[in-house]
C-alpha cells in the first residue's frame, strides 16, 4: 500500500518519491509503450498508525468507461453506446498503485493494458470497424 507524504513543496509523493497529485487527466501508457486510456479517480484508503492517528493512502488509480460521475440521464445513453460497441458490463478498470512506475506528463505503468482491463473500450471501437468496414467492403463487391 503506498503511504502520501506532503513534501516541502506542498506536493504529496509516495514512498518512492512519485508525485501523487496533479494525476488525474494524466494519459497512461502501459508497459509496451501503448497508450492505455487516462486517469480517471484515485482510490484513497484510510489507514490508522500506532501512534499517529489516521492517514490517507493511495492504493490505486482508476480509468476507463463509468468511472466518473454522470447524472442518471447520460449515464443510461452511456450505457447504450458502450453496449452498441460490444462492452456489455462498462467497468472501470482499477490499477493498484504499485504498478505505477513513473509520472512525468504521463502515467508510466509496468503492465500491459490490455491485461489490465485498460484498453477494453479501444479493443471493441476496433472491433466495431474492422467489423463495419468488411460488411462494406461485401455490400459493394
Amino acid at each position: 500500500m503506498a503511504r502520501s507524504e506532503p513534501c516541502d513543496d506542498g506536493d504529496a509523493r509516495d514512498e518512492r518519491g512519485l508525485r501523487v497529485s496533479q494525476v488525474i487527466d494524466r494519459a497512461i501508457i502501459d508497459v509496451r509503450g501503448r497508450r492505455a486510456g487516462r486517469v480517471d479517480d484515485l482510490l484513497l484508503e484510510l489507514t490508522s498508525s500506532a501512534g499517529d492517528g489516521s492517514r490517507l493512502a493511495l492504493t490505486a488509480i482508476v480509468s476507463g468507461p463509468m468511472a466518473r460521475p454522470m447524472r442518471r440521464p447520460v449515464r443510461a445513453v452511456a450505457r447504450r453506446c458502450y453496449r452498441l460497441l460490444g462492452v456489455f458490463d462498462p467497468r472501470p478498470a482499477v490499477i493498484s498503485w504499485r504498478h505505477v512506475v513513473g509520472i512525468n506528463a504521463l502515467v508510466h505503468l509496468d503492465v500491459d493494458g490490455d491485461d489490465a482491463g485498460l484498453r477494453t473500450v479501444d479493443n471493441a471501437v476496433r472491433r466495431y470497424v474492422t467489423r463495419d468496414r468488411q460488411s462494406s467492403k461485401a455490400f459493394t463487391q
